[in-house]
């Protein structure tokens, strides 16, 4: 009886050990995609404070924005931001674990998962405005050059 009673706590740690090794792999890769996306904002900010002449720059920022706008997606896809309790770690882990163990145990490790998830929303969501902007600015460049040089440059 003593014995079963053990190995039913060792097995409870032993899960709890997994939904912390899990928990700190999610927030390592969080941290990670934090880090890409803010240098990835910092790379449009620097884009739309340039003035790039001509029509072959325009065509290098677009190319620029569209790669980095497949980067987010293939970000998006790989990493779904559906709510905290629908979501489940363990198709990220090699061996199998119960989905009530799947995220932090403790409220300090679920309050520091969830401030990178909302750092991680926040910086999507600047890099989202600093794209839209950056084609609100590619019109009017496109605008102003058809009213200077005609529609005859827009199509060199």
């Amino acid at each position: 009886m003593l014995q079963k009673e053990l190995e039913i706590r060792t097995q409870g740690r032993d899960y709890d050990l997994q939904s912390i090794d899990a928990a700190r792999r999610q927030q390592h890769e969080s941290l990670k995609k934090i880090a890409q996306l803010e240098g990835e904002c910092q790379r449009l900010h620097s884009m739309v404070r340039k003035r790039l002449p001509g029509l072959a720059a325009i065509a290098k920022m677009k190319n620029e924005v569209d790669q980095s706008a497949r980067a987010t997606t293939t970000l998006r896809t790989t990493f779904s931001m559906a709510p905290m309790s629908s979501r489940s770690v363990a198709p990220m882990l090699s061996r199998p674990m119960k989905p009530m163990t799947a995220w932090p145990t403790t409220p300090r490790r679920a309050s520091e998962f969830e401030t990178c998830m909302a750092k991680l929303c926040m910086i999507e969501d600047e890099n989202k405005a600093l794209k839209q902007t950056l084609a609100k600015r590619d019109v009017k460049l496109q605008f102003v050059q058809m009213t200077l040089y005609g529609p005859d440059f827009h199509n060199k």
